[in-house]
């Protein structure tokens, strides 16, 4: 028997043995291949079963938040809480929703709260209701809320809040524009993307590069003021503060005017902060340590 066979020319083999070596010659890098190929497509099917549990886990804790959402509204109608509730219902196209007034407990099934729950409710409330409305809204339609409440353009007396969670909001407008007015049919969103499909296109997004990034900079999700919260099963950690103010300071590095942008935005986030939790007065602990140019900014400006 010869010994490392594999290692030897055909030459050195007996005549009658070089087809066998020929053959383990030949075999072995496809062995190694088939190999690669199988270990790669097990490590793709690992990584898509990982994304797809992702993705369930996502589903679910919406789902969640919804029937959350659905048991409190009917509770409201049953107590005589509220007359009407002002949601989202689903649109009739794919990646869209719409507001909707139901009145009766059996229609809280409509009520719909998922990444595409964009709109603003708080602009279809009634400015004079003797009716008492309930509103779902989200962490920022709240702070327009406020805002419309503090102007004397809405009334509370009227509006029962309904908190609701930040969730990653897909900017659907943002799709719309790329796909320049090309019909979507279908939309699947994974763990970090969204496929749209039409009649003769497939368009993959991540969903990193279309979701409205609102929920990231801010450091306090908790609405300023609500009647009813709808608490997140899974929570996100609270973001650094610091981030609200990152693109403003990114801008103002490329800003060449002598108006310093930054200052500015610091300024007026207190006189905002001041308009939706203090009436509007700043209290002087909040501008201790301030420049005085930045003292000055606020007495110019407000």
């Amino acid at each position: 028997m010869l010994k490392d066979s594999t290692l030897q020319t055909p030459e050195k083999i007996p005549h009658s043995r070089r087809k066998f070596f020929v053959r383990i010659m030949v075999r072995k890098p496809n062995r190694a291949k088939r190999k690669i190929r199988k270990e790669s497509a097990m490590g793709n099917n690992k990584k898509q079963d990982i994304l797809g549990q992702l993705r369930q886990e996502i589903e679910k804790n919406l789902k969640e938040i919804e029937q959350k959402m659905r048991e409190l509204a009917k509770s409201l109608f049953d107590e005589k809480k509220v007359e009407k509730i002002l949601g989202y219902e689903l649109g009739a196209l794919p990646m869209k929703t719409r507001p909707v007034f139901i009145s009766k407990p059996d229609d809280v099934e409509q009520l719909v709260f998922n990444e595409f729950c964009d709109l603003n409710l708080v602009k279809f409330i009634p400015q004079k209701s003797e009716e008492k409305l309930g509103v779902i809204l989200k962490y920022f339609d709240i702070r327009t809320l406020v805002v419309l409440l503090n102007e004397k353009q809405l009334t509370r007396d009227n509006i029962v809040i309904i908190g609701m969670p930040c969730v990653d909001l897909i900017n659907r407008h943002a799709i719309e524009k790329v796909l320049e007015g090309k019909e979507v049919e279908s939309a699947v969103i994974t763990e970090n993307e969204i496929i749209v499909k039409g009649v003769d296109f497939e368009q993959t997004f991540k969903k990193e590069d279309i979701k409205f990034s609102s929920c990231e900079t801010i450091g306090e999700t908790k609405p300023p003021i609500y009647d009813y919260l709808i608490e997140d099963p899974n929570p996100k950690p609270s973001a650094d503060p610091s981030l609200e103010f990152s693109v403003v300071e990114e801008f103002e590095k490329k800003n060449n005017r002598a108006f310093d942008l930054a200052e500015w935005y610091a300024v007026v986030a207190e006189a905002r902060h001041a308009t939706t939790h203090s009436n509007g007065i700043i209290k002087k602990l909040r501008t201790e340590g301030w420049t005085s140019e930045r003292l000055k900014s606020l007495e110019t400006l407000f």
